[in-house]
């Protein structure tokens, strides 16, 4: 069986800081072989890779590797079909507990919201 990275499913083309708060541009890989299963003829970005988008991009901003410690909230407010929309942008808060609110948007309408605690490791 083929492995696939997850962490070619998308690419972070910018990262921006102000305040206390984050924002990346992202761009989703329609190629990945992620969506070849979640759903053929029809793609949908997996809620568990938005997840991980986060993870990934608050653990870039603080220069250590997180992992989610529990979620309070992930709402997913719409499907995010890669060949449709495959630019996404993503803001964030994250404070000094690393606790971690976040909202993704397709063309400035929110698709994904998130409350969540993350810890070391």
């Amino acid at each position: 069986m083929k492995k696939t990275k997850i962490e070619d499913l998308y690419l972070i083309r910018g990262l921006t800081e102000t305040g206390s708060s984050y924002t990346c541009d992202v761009e989703l890989n329609r190629d990945h072989e992620i969506y070849k299963g979640h759903f053929p003829d029809m793609p949908v970005t997996p809620g568990v890779c938005m997840l991980h988008l986060v993870k990934s991009c608050a653990s870039q901003v603080t220069g250590r590797q997180l992992r989610y410690a529990s979620i309070r909230s992930s709402k997913f407010l719409s499907a995010i079909n890669p060949l449709e929309h495959s630019q996404l942008v993503l803001t964030f808060s994250l404070n000094e507990s690393d606790a971690v609110q976040a909202m993704a948007s397709v063309g400035g309408n929110p698709v994904f919201k998130l409350k969540a605690e993350l810890t070391e490791g």
